[in-house]
């Protein structure tokens, strides 16, 4: 996104538009981080997933929000790289499982995006009360209360 030339439907000054733009940036930052490992934050994101037990390909498409064809990839690719196994009973896939490697290979993506995220964090740290803030305010809001008289400037 550029911060620069947003859509005129929301205007250089929406909060909408600054907050995805900075969702944006901070998701650009983490795939960055998890390139090295040769993992993007779909794949880190299944092996998340796959930490509290064997799901099967559509359940972990319904967890996802994606397209199981695409789903399907991200397995194939973690499959072949040890991070997931299809151990089989009487013939059946009892569902994905994470093996040991993958348990590792996921904890270092974890880490190297929360190094990533919080170097991009660090630069501003006096935004951190404010993000709160408008955090709260938002979702008070989205639940039909008024903003706090604090939250208002």
């Amino acid at each position: 996104m550029d911060l620069h030339n947003p859509p005129a439907e929301y205007g250089a000054g929406s909060i909408l538009y600054l907050l995805t733009a900075a969702a944006a940036a901070l998701e650009g930052t983490a795939d960055k981080a998890l390139a090295p490992l040769g993992m993007n934050r779909q794949s880190l994101s299944l092996l998340e997933k796959l930490a509290g037990g064997p799901l099967s390909a559509a359940e972990l498409t319904l967890l996802a929000g994606s397209p199981g064809e695409d789903i399907k990839a991200v397995l194939s690719r973690l499959e072949s790289r040890g991070y997931v196994d299809r151990p089989r009973s009487a013939g059946r896939s009892a569902g994905y499982v994470l093996t040991d490697k993958g348990r590792r290979a996921a904890a270092a993506a974890q880490l190297a995006v929360g190094r990533a995220t919080h170097v991009a964090g660090a630069a501003l740290p006096e935004l951190r009360p404010q993000l709160a803030a408008l955090i709260e305010a938002l979702e008070s809001t989205g639940r039909g209360e008024e903003p706090h008289a604090a939250d208002e400037e």
